[in-house]
């Protein structure tokens, strides 16, 4: 896992993402410019399956403000079958009880370690799993068990407030705040379909261009060297649900709400030259704002 990434955004559904790279945690994020912008960050999940263990990805589509409905780039941002201990020092993985086998021999309990990690990283507003090949439960009904354990993790979609944060800090290691979490209730969901053999054709797709729309991060290496099933079904499934669940009125929203005159007929550098002006607009009001020293979006990364 990256432990050099802080995100920054606000708590709402759908809003726009700073995620900055190579910042250790509680440093000030005011010193640095975001390394990019996202326009969505959601994770998925899926649970192990004839042999393979299961698996954990964040994915994030980056904000290019283009009013037009067609693919953007998106990045594969990280991955996790469960806590490595490459990723931590030897004092950490004795406080956290972090073994060789974790990795080596990823449970369900693993796993949902490595799901909760990933989620106090990247605070991602969804996670998507598998419907387990039925359709999307009424809320009515028992939810099949892999997603009813998921949704019963601690630290997900709510901690425990019987519990302060000091346990919190000593079970998991990148948790910040007990209110760093998705949302109760929304934030885990079914996908409502899943063609497993159209989700990998769609993977393909969007690494044929050059330069690719999808590309995938260097800690990715499970997906990059493992080439493990799992995880090419957990990257489809998060690129289709994307693409079922198109942005672009709302990237339309974001662009014409600011007052900037539109780049004519979208000459490429027209429309970089809008985009940095907005990208230092923005950045200049929220500094006036007063909006990066506010401690619930800063000083929880």
């Amino acid at each position: 896992m990256n432990r050099l990434i802080q995100i920054h955004r606000q708590d709402e559904e759908r809003a726009p993402t700073l995620v900055f790279e190579g910042v250790k945690r509680g440093e000030p994020l005011r010193r640095y410019a975001p390394s990019y912008i996202m326009s969505r960050i959601w994770m998925g999940v899926v649970p192990p399956e004839k042999g393979e263990p299961g698996y954990a990805a964040v994915v994030g589509e980056y904000l290019d403000l283009d009013p037009r409905q067609q693919e953007r780039r998106v990045l594969l941002m990280d991955e996790g079958v469960a806590l490595d201990p490459a990723d931590f020092s030897d004092q950490e993985q004795e406080l956290y009880g972090i073994t060789p086998e974790s990795v080596l021999k990823p449970t369900l309990k693993r796993l949902a370690q490595a799901v909760v990690a990933l989620k106090d990283i990247y605070w991602p507003f969804l996670c998507w799993v598998p419907s387990e090949g039925r359709k999307v439960t009424p809320a009515d009904q028992q939810a099949p068990p892999f997603v009813d354990f998921l949704r019963r993790t601690d630290g997900l979609m709510d901690y425990d407030p019987n519990l302060g944060s000091s346990y919190y800090r000593r079970w998991h290691p990148f948790f910040s705040s007990a209110r760093r979490t998705l949302k109760y209730g929304l934030g885990i969901k079914e996908v409502e379909w899943e063609d497993r053999e159209y989700n990998l054709g769609l993977i393909e797709a969007l690494l044929e261009p050059n330069p690719p729309l999808l590309q995938i991060g260097a800690p990715c290496k499970i997906y990059l060297e493992k080439k493990s099933t799992n995880s090419r079904r957990c990257l489809g499934m998060i690129l289709s649900q994307m693409e079922l669940q198109d942005l672009t009125e709302e990237l339309r929203a974001w662009r014409f709400s600011d007052g900037y005159p539109d780049p004519e007929d979208f000459d490429p550098e027209l429309v970089e030259e809008y985009e940095a002006d907005k990208a230092e607009e923005d950045h200049w009001r929220r500094w006036r704002l007063g909006q990066f020293d506010q401690p619930d979006i800063y000083g929880q990364s």
